[in-house]
């Protein structure tokens, strides 16, 4: 590790005190259960052992910057919020202070280890002394897909060496062989959940490729244009073309790409041809309202970690 490189990375430089977590973080063995102070107050419980959301955790604080610093942004007072894969609960978290005590957040995680800690520090928000600025946030232990139906959870990896990288295979699928550690899940679509609720100000999506599925499940609110944000993580170029991409626009999305400057978050064009993000997951934010989007990117800044221009 070369101290130099550190203050490359905004994570530091507007957080000074990282810097001495981090050199912390590197003299000890991972544990399975640590726990990290994020830049929004919010006491976060995760897996040490994790290469890549824990490890993110230990380091530098924080994971998938240019993300959380939209979400931070796009999300306000009062907004219902949609996190489908929450993980341990990092966007959750920030979601639930950023709504504030009139705004909710409904969370989805389907692997049954990592609910228990995203339900351990949801918990812990609502027992602590700044519980009354936070919003209602309800949880789902379920997958998200385009029909409702039960589906396995199948781990890439051994689950504690990368929570993060599970895949969502509905019941019956070929060319699947079940493991012993797969586990079966319910299988919810948004169609079905949403009904009832409010509109979607933001919904969140990082689900390992199923992310076509889920969007097809909530066509319908989507159609109405019950839903204004979306962002979702892919993995291949390909997705910029796809057409599932192709038909939220004829809907009348636009869709950008999250990239980042040291000073702040950047907006892209989706273009079939746009280069994936380096350094960081590629995030796609799609929207009915372009405007608002835009305007929520400008100005420079890392908000989520404190600090403005």
């Amino acid at each position: 590790m070369r101290i130099a490189s550190l203050f490359e990375r905004p994570e530091y430089v507007f957080r000074p005190l990282q810097v001495v977590r981090r050199i912390a973080a590197e003299m000890k063995r991972p544990r399975a259960q640590e726990f990290v102070r994020l830049p929004w107050g919010v006491l976060l419980e995760f897996v040490g052992t994790d290469r890549w959301i824990g490890r993110a955790l230990r380091t530098v604080g924080i994971d998938d910057l240019p993300l959380c610093e939209m979400v931070w942004r796009l999300v306000s007072p009062g907004d219902f919020c949609v996190d489908v894969g929450a993980n341990v609960g990092l966007i959750t978290t920030l979601m639930a202070v950023r709504v504030g005590p009139t705004g909710r957040v409904l969370a989805f995680e389907p692997h049954p280890a990592t609910f228990e800690i995203l339900a351990r520090n949801v918990a812990r928000m609502t027992r602590s002394t700044l519980s009354d600025l936070y919003g209602t946030v309800e949880l789902r232990r379920a997958a998200v897909g385009e029909v409702a139906g039960k589906a396995f959870v199948v781990e890439a990896e051994p689950w504690q060496c990368n929570t993060g990288c599970v895949r969502i295979v509905g019941e019956g699928a070929q060319g699947t062989n079940k493991k012993a550690n797969d586990t079966m899940v319910e299988m919810v679509s948004l169609g079905d959940v949403l009904r009832g609720y409010p509109v979607v100000d933001l919904l969140k999506i990082d689900v390992e490729g199923h992310q076509n599925a889920v969007i097809k499940g909530a066509w319908e609110h989507l159609k109405e244009h019950r839903i204004r944000h979306i962002v979702y993580e892919i993995s291949e170029q390909a997705e910029l073309s796809g057409e599932v991409l192709a038909d939220l626009r004829k809907l009348g999305y636009r869709a950008w790409i999250i990239d980042r400057t040291f000073f702040g978050p950047k907006l892209r064009d989706a273009t079939p041809d746009a280069p994936m993000v380096r350094g960081h997951p590629t995030n796609l934010l799609v929207t009915r309202d372009p405007g608002a989007a835009e305007t929520a990117a400008k100005g420079r800044g890392w908000r989520c970690l404190g600090w403005k221009v």
